[in-house]
């Protein structure tokens, strides 16, 4: 799993968003229900200029309904960013 995640950074820092995107949907099937992959992949989804799709995987992230604050903070970063996104700031 780890390798993975590095693959979508490399591919990230290249701006190669849609190889990313590739591995990091794969990598959620791998993990359906993570929510570090969920949001990772709606960054990459916010990268590429598809709001919509974006909001989903953040959406799947706030239906885990996790108490855990890691997943506290991730629910905010993922509304924070499209905050950012909309110019709303």
């Amino acid at each position: 799993m780890m390798i993975l995640f590095e693959l979508i950074r490399i591919h990230t820092r290249t701006s190669d968003y849609r190889n990313a995107l590739r591995i990091c949907e794969r990598l959620k099937a791998l993990a359906p229900k993570n929510p570090h992959v969920l949001s990772r992949c709606g960054r990459l989804c916010l990268e590429m200029g598809r709001r919509s799709q974006a909001v989903e995987f953040f959406r799947a992230v706030t239906d885990l309904k996790s108490n855990e604050p890691e997943v506290k903070v991730l629910e905010c970063l993922n509304e924070g960013f499209v905050f950012i996104y909309d110019g709303a700031f």
